[in-house]
């Protein structure tokens, strides 16, 4: 469960990278 929670914050992450490149 913790490693689930993590990968969907790396997910999270590179979603607002993302967002802020754009």
């Amino acid at each position: 469960m913790g490693t689930k929670k993590l990968v969907k914050r790396k997910e999270f992450e590179q979603f607002i990278s993302s967002k802020l490149i754009i």
